[in-house]
């Protein structure tokens, strides 16, 4: 569709609310990942522990990398609030 001027008529994204939501999946996302290589640890080795450590190695980084980044967006939101 376009306007009565010729531009298309498009919503305007919040890029704020984009990066929130993507931000909330991605988190889903590491939780069944994390999840999942636990199930594969204990398949794997009857020992509940060795599950546990397999999930954690794999996910981690992930996890400690999306917190820093949240908390670099936010703080970068906040001084170009200010």
């Amino acid at each position: 569709m376009r306007t009565a001027g010729g531009e298309p008529r498009v919503k305007p994204v919040d890029a704020d609310l984009y990066a929130e939501v993507v931000i909330k999946w991605l988190n889903v996302a590491y939780l069944l990942v994390f999840f999942g290589l636990i199930v594969a640890g204990l398949l794997l080795d009857p020992t509940w522990w060795a599950g546990v450590l397999v999930g954690t190695a794999a996910v981690a980084p992930i996890i400690i990398a999306d917190v820093v980044l949240t908390r670099r967006r936010a703080r970068s939101a906040a001084n170009n609030r200010a």
